[in-house]
C-alpha cells in the first residue's frame, strides 16, 4: 500500500525543477494501455505521462492511460537516486532518444522522508527533439550541433539542419581529454562529488 505521494517534475539541462518533468521517450514498440491507480507504486517503463498544463516543455507532469488523447510520451527508463544531498543533487543519465528527462519526488510518511528519481520518456508522436542533431533533449549527446561563443564563454545546443547556425558538431562525450581532430571541448554536467576525474567533456569539430 502507498504511504505517500508522488510529483513529477520537469528539468531542463543544467537545472533541476522539483515540480516539473524533463525529457520525453519514443513509441515505436506496442504499448499496452494501463489505467493508474491510488495504490500504484510509481511510473514504470511502458508507463505514459502528460503534461498538468498545456506546455509539455515545463511544469507538473502526471501518469495517464496511453490511450489518453492527453498521453505526450511513453516512460522508457526509470533510476532511482535516492534521498538526502546526493539525491537532491543527481543529475539524470538517460538513454539515447529521450525527449524528457524526468524528475519524480516522492513524499514519505508524514513528510518525514523525501526521495528522488529520474524517468526517461520519449515522446509518442514526432518530433522527437532528444535524437541526435535535432537541438533539443535533457541533454547534449553525440552528433548534436551546438553554437559556440568566442572563448566558449556561451555553447548552446541547436539543430544541426536550422537557425541559429550551429558553430560545432559533438563527435564524443569522454572522460578524459579530447582525442586530436576536435576542435573545441566544454563541460557536461557536473563532476560527481566534486572529483574532475568524472567531469564528461564533450568533444566538438568545426562546422
Amino acid at each position: 500500500m502507498r504511504t505517500g505521494s508522488h510529483v513529477l517534475g520537469a528539468t531542463v539541462p543544467l537545472a533541476v525543477l522539483l515540480a516539473a518533468l524533463v525529457g520525453g521517450c519514443s513509441g515505436g514498440s506496442p504499448r499496452v494501455a494501463r489505467t493508474p491507480s491510488p495504490a500504484d507504486d510509481g511510473l514504470n517503463t511502458s508507463d505514459c505521462v502528460a503534461p498538468q498544463n498545456a506546455s509539455a516543455g515545463g511544469g507538473s507532469w502526471q501518469e495517464v492511460a496511453c490511450e489518453d488523447p492527453a498521453a505526450v510520451a511513453e516512460v522508457i527508463q526509470v533510476d532511482g537516486v535516492g534521498g538526502g544531498v546526493a539525491g537532491a543533487m543527481a543529475e539524470p543519465d538517460c538513454p539515447e532518444g529521450t525527449d524528457h528527462a524526468l524528475r519524480g519526488t516522492d513524499f514519505g510518511l508524514l513528510q518525514q522522508k523525501v526521495t528522488w528519481s529520474f524517468v526517461c520518456a520519449r515522446n509518442l508522436k514526432p518530433p522527437h527533439p532528444g535524437d541526435p542533431g535535432e537541438g533539443g533533449g535533457p541533454g547534449i549527446v553525440e552528433g548534436d550541433c551546438v553554437r559556440v561563443t568566442e572563448g566558449l564563454a556561451n555553447v548552446e545546443e541547436v539543430p544541426c539542419d536550422g537557425q541559429p547556425k550551429a558553430t560545432h558538431r559533438v563527435t564524443i562525450i569522454i572522460q578524459a581529454i579530447c582525442p586530436p581532430g576536435n576542435d573545441a571541448s566544454f563541460a557536461i554536467g557536473r563532476a560527481q562529488f566534486g572529483d574532475p576525474l568524472s567531469q564528461k567533456v564533450a568533444c566538438a569539430e568545426k562546422l
